[in-house]
């Protein structure tokens, strides 16, 4: 009796593809892109809480690029499977990683209009005595929060950024930032009482608005209307990226690298460390001599 010959097993399915995103928008820098994402973006920027804006203590363009970067590396296959996975868990919210790339073109946007205006103003100056006591002001809250945070952590990182700051608007926004630090801290810095003065914060905050005051007065509507749109593409920005940079740091915990894949806008500097230094007083004028 012929043999029934045997079939051949079946070959099983492999099994599907990890599901990466594809960005429908690019990840590159494109000053035309950047004026559509900010445009895009209008609507939620003008949404923001004008009481809970954050101030602008990093370098911005920079951040930018790093927003840009991260999101390539968090959206490619090595680490999206991750993400995923927190969002399954009800840890993460996918949209904020998706939505980077194009709040990162918006915060290049507005800091570029920001700049542009700032090349064609005449110069100011602020009264010395402002500057001198927002100066005093500046190095004691540092002083105080250099104590209880160590270089390595967040705080620590921010408060080695902002003793970087030049210039006036450096100064300013230094000083908001120093008086949301020790809003936040306030519990935990109230026990140093040699150094601590619960009325720096309500200082730092009025000299603040001084500075930036004299700097508008000088500036214009349209400057004034671009430095409020860019504490708010600011805030929109970090909401997305620290969140982004936690689940990703988290996710390479185990990976000597995490810190470079996801690293903090504030490590990104401005420079070499600096003290602030506004331009100096006009000389005064030259006494006439009586004998001539």
């Amino acid at each position: 009796m012929a043999r029934t010959p045997l079939k051949p097993a079946p070959v099983p399915a492999a099994p599907p593809e990890p599901t990466t995103p594809s960005p429908t928008d690019s990840l590159a820098l494109d000053p035309a892109n950047a004026s559509q994402d900010f445009d895009a973006l209008r609507p939620a920027l003008d949404a923001l809480d004008s009481q809970r804006l954050r101030a602008p203590t990093f370098a911005l363009r920079d951040g930018a690029v790093a927003g840009l970067s991260v999101a390539a590396f968090a959206l490619g296959p090595v680490v999206w499977p991750g993400f995923e996975a927190l969002a399954r868990a009800g840890l993460f919210r996918l949209e904020l990683l998706k939505d980077l790339p194009r709040r990162a073109r918006a915060l290049w946007y507005a800091r570029h209009k920001v700049e542009t205006l700032l090349g064609t103003r005449s110069e100011v100056r602020v009264p010395t005595g402002i500057v001198a006591e927002a100066q005093r002001v500046r190095e004691r809250m540092l002083k105080v929060l250099g104590f209880f945070f160590d270089e390595g952590s967040t705080v620590g990182t921010l408060l080695a950024h902002i003793r970087r700051g030049t210039g006036y608007h450096d100064l300013a926004d230094d000083l908001t930032a120093l008086a949301q630090l020790y809003e936040t801290h306030k519990t935990r810095i109230a026990r140093l009482p040699e150094q601590f003065l619960p009325a720096d914060r309500d200082d730092a905050q009025r000299l603040a608005t001084a500075i930036l005051s004299v700097l508008a007065d000088d500036q214009g509507a349209e400057l004034r209307r671009w430095t409020d749109l860019q504490a708010r593409t600011v805030t929109h920005f970090l909401e997305a990226y620290e969140e982004v940079l936690d689940a990703g740091r988290y996710l390479l915990r185990h990976d000597p690298a995490a810190e470079t894949r996801f690293p903090s806008v504030y490590s990104l500097g401005r420079g070499a460390p600096a003290k602030v230094s506004p331009p100096a007083a006009p000389a005064p004028a030259p006494t006439p001599d009586p004998a001539g």
